[in-house]
């Protein structure tokens, strides 16, 4: 049921959930959103704001250093403070006389270490990121004197937790998860909605390896769903009612789970 696409993206997004899976590159995946706009250049300079020395030639951004403010600019818009990405783009260095190449200490992950933002050699660089929001929202790539690069394909996308399965949980699966079933789906015969409304009745277990961390799980699944209405993973849904709670265990697995039951209503 199509309600299930929606309660991946949101319970995977949710800044409070994330909080209860420690952060690895295997229990998170790049989001499907691309925060980037005009990352190839395919539109030239669109989106972008181009400092001295800086042009596009054949759908990249080529930077010949001649003076100071040598910053390709984008605002990022949607950077949530705290949460992680994952930040790649491929570089062809042409030449240099210094280290100075890749993301600004000026702009967004400017936070990071040197040695994690700035490269001497080309091909696809990947970073991985916690985005602070003391820095600005505006993604900035610099080069240092007597540079010259170009820059293309340039991507900024969430990480979201991949921990959270419909209706059962693979086999072996470690604490902390999230699995959520369908039980029903009822069409709405109402004249004022031409039946284009539909009640899902929704249950999601949280799974943890405590009584304490389960109920903690609980709390941030019913903040992340709470009251929720908007557009998720081409989705329409209305509302989320929270209805019902109880806790279960696995003792042989020494396993809790805070179950919770929800009433979803979503627009055709």
């Amino acid at each position: 049921m199509k309600v299930g696409k929606a309660l991946y993206n949101i319970l995977g997004s949710s800044k409070e959930i994330q909080e209860n899976f420690p952060y690895n590159t295997t229990d998170y995946t790049p989001s499907s959103t691309e925060l980037v706009t005009n990352g190839d250049f395919d539109n030239g300079e669109v989106a972008w704001t181009l400092g001295n020395g800086w042009s596009i030639i054949e759908n990249k951004a080529k930077l010949v250093q001649v003076d100071t403010n040598n910053y390709l600019t984008q605002t990022i818009g949607t950077l949530v403070n705290a949460k992680n990405y994952k930040i790649s783009f491929d570089l062809d260095i042409i030449s240099a006389t210094t280290t100075t190449i890749g993301i600004s200490n000026t702009g967004a992950f400017g936070q990071l270490d040197v040695s994690d933002r700035f490269y001497t050699t080309s091909g696809t660089k990947t970073i991985y990121a916690v985005y602070d929001s003391s820095y600005p929202s505006f993604i900035r790539f610099v080069g240092g004197l007597n540079t010259e690069y170009t820059i293309t394909n340039i991507s900024i996308k969430e990480m979201v937790v991949t921990k959270i399965f419909p209706e059962i949980a693979p086999t072996g699966i470690n604490a902390p998860y999230i699995v959520y079933s369908v039980v029903s789906n009822q069409p709405s015969e109402s004249k004022e909605d031409n039946g284009a409304i539909d009640t899902a009745s929704v249950e999601v277990y949280s799974f943890q390896d405590t009584y304490n961390k389960a109920i903690d799980l609980g709390v941030d699944v019913r903040a992340a769903l709470k009251r929720v209405n908007g557009t998720y993973n081409t989705i329409d849904i209305q509302s989320i009612d929270y209805t019902n709670e109880q806790m279960d265990v696995n003792e042989k697995r020494d396993l809790w789970a805070s179950i919770q039951d929800y009433e979803i209503r979503i627009k055709n």
